[in-house]
């Protein structure tokens, strides 16, 4: 039945998927399709590895075409981490991956692969509207702490602390929370910080390779053939100044073709923990996070009001003259 969807026409993946007297389920890193429940003399006509494409979330069934929705992450070794922690050299960090697998059950007892495609990013949801894939992906952000260069430190500005002399105060770097059981003995860092232009070119680079994700696209025999930005930084949105945490996409496919279609996508960056709603139309990207500390405030971070904020973005779809999807920004 379809009466797990939210929404009329929108379809949310699952493990599995009936058609007639064929079922689909996924389970164990395999794809088992059974026929024969209309005579009530099910038989195993076919199965299909889906091994080393991660943990799979769920699959469509859209006409002839089941497609496949699974996560992945490729471990690499940080060069530059933001924030290295004691003891682990070299920091390892992982980059998340989506990976998209559309098969032709034209005939169940012979699935055949017809595309797979892998994406950058981790999932945050999908949706399927009439053979359209949608995806909501969101791509880690690192910013590195600027440098200290050695030497003489800077005077600091006096602020008047409104706290009692009693209240417990936070730790700092260098100093020792005497309400946990351990922490490290950090020294102190004597020195002062790098240029604002200096930090803004040393970042510059890896931030745009960062908020550059690819799409790779792989034939039926494993053999890739195409790679190509998932979106381009200069097509990201800003929602508002101030501190962002991750870049957030969201692409269409069409799964129906003969031949693997270019994918449409948006961006936005985003700053908390992010929800989806789908309509048939249209998609809600729900950020919620906290806002009010001031970037150029001497005050610590942990002393400054922060309130909950939630921003709600609405992405619009549809179709260009040439029949491939297209994805838009419609408000916020």
């Amino acid at each position: 039945s379809t009466t797990n969807t939210q929404i009329v026409g929108v379809d949310e993946a699952d493990l599995v998927e009936v058609s007639g007297d064929t079922l689909y389920a996924l389970t164990a890193g395999r794809l088992s399709v059974v026929r024969g429940f209309a005579a009530a003399a099910p038989e195993l006509v076919s199965q299909i590895s889906l091994e080393g494409q991660g943990r799979i979330t769920g699959m469509y069934l859209s006409d002839n075409r089941l497609t496949i929705v699974s996560r992945a992450h490729a471990f690499t070794i940080a060069e530059n981490p933001p924030l290295t922690l004691p003891g682990i050299h070299p920091p390892a960090v992982h980059r998340a991956q989506t990976t998209v697998t559309v098969l032709d059950v034209t005939d169940p007892s012979s699935v055949s692969v017809v595309t797979r495609t892998t994406l950058d990013g981790e999932l945050v949801s999908s949706r399927m509207v009439d053979g359209e894939l949608r995806l909501v992906l969101n791509h880690r952000l690192s910013f590195p702490l600027p440098d200290v260069i050695p030497g003489e430190a800077e005077p600091q500005p006096t602020v008047a602390s409104p706290e009692p002399a009693t209240a417990r105060r936070p730790a700092v770097l260098g100093e020792r929370y005497s309400g946990l059981l351990w922490w490290p003995e950090l020294p102190t860092p004597s020195g002062r910080y790098e240029t604002a232009e200096a930090y803004a070119e040393r970042i510059r680079l890896p931030l745009v390779e960062a908020m550059t994700p690819q799409v790779y696209q792989v034939d039926a025999d494993g053999n890739p053939f195409a790679v190509a930005a998932l979106v381009e930084p200069t097509a990201i949105a800003v929602p508002e100044p101030g501190m962002v945490r991750r870049l957030t996409t969201i692409t269409a496919v069409d799964v129906t073709g003969e031949q693997p279609q270019p994918a449409a996508s948006v961006g936005l960056l985003t700053s908390g923990t992010v929800e989806v709603f789908a309509t048939a139309d249209d998609l809600y990207v729900i950020d919620g996070h906290q806002t009010g500390a001031s970037a150029d405030s001497i005050v610590p971070l942990w002393r400054q009001q922060l309130r909950p904020v939630t921003t709600v973005t609405k992405v619009g779809f549809g179709v260009e003259q040439a029949g491939g999807p297209t994805v838009s920004l419609g408000a916020q």
